[in-house]
């Protein structure tokens, strides 16, 4: 019996053993008629237990937060359609219906300014409806494990204005288009509250 202890108590625990403690041992023993030492044993027995399971609780938490996020998203942007080349890069949008402690993950993944200041860790503008109710806090920088990279899909830029060169087949003249590689912003967010709005912005929206 104490070497099965010495097992458990060893960084391998898991949820069998703490089970395995509950129903094979502890359990076993008469409480009605203990004597003074399976009175002892019993009690460093539920210690063993109550150990195992908070080391156990520990370990589900380290997990969550070394391998990531609970679910990820790819997002992708339209582009600016008032510009003469399309660009992508204002984002505005909103998450909901997510339950607290959850973390997401958001990948916009075609981004076009290269050297944005997210690649220096500029996070996000957040709001947050939950903590505007109760704490007040408006707009603010949020979101962690800030990543911008460059990925592997390329887009086309062209001036599709009204005076743009047409071919005599009627298609417009490309052969001025240039081809450039996009930008993935990734980052993390952790929901406070059940079913909490948050709403997501490259810069603070504005109303006239």
């Amino acid at each position: 019996m104490s070497e099965l202890f010495t097992d458990l108590a060893s960084d391998d625990e898991n949820e069998e053993a703490i089970e395995l403690l509950d129903e094979n041992q502890i359990t076993s023993f008469d409480d009605d008629n203990l004597t003074k030492e399976q009175a002892e044993e019993k009690t460093r027995q539920e210690a063993i237990r109550d150990e195992l399971r908070k080391k156990f609780q520990a370990k589900k938490t380290d997990k969550k937060k070394v391998f990531g996020p609970d679910c990820e998203y790819n997002l992708y942007l339209q582009d600016d359609t008032q510009a003469d080349s399309a660009a992508y890069q204002w984002y505005y949008f909103s998450v909901m219906n997510i339950k607290a402690d959850t973390k997401v993950r958001i990948n916009i993944v075609n981004l076009s300014k290269p050297n944005g200041l997210y690649s220096k860790g500029m996070q996000p503008f957040v709001y947050s409806t939950h903590l505007n109710k109760t704490k007040g806090k408006g707009w603010h920088r949020g979101g962690e494990n800030i990543n911008f990279y460059a990925n592997s899909n390329v887009n086309r830029f062209n001036k599709m204005t009204l005076d743009a060169e047409w071919l005599s087949d009627g298609t417009p003249n490309i052969s001025n288009d240039s081809f450039k590689k996009l930008h993935t912003l990734q980052f993390d967010y952790r929901f406070e509250a059940n079913y909490d709005i948050v709403f997501f912005a490259h810069f603070v929206p504005y109303t006239y």
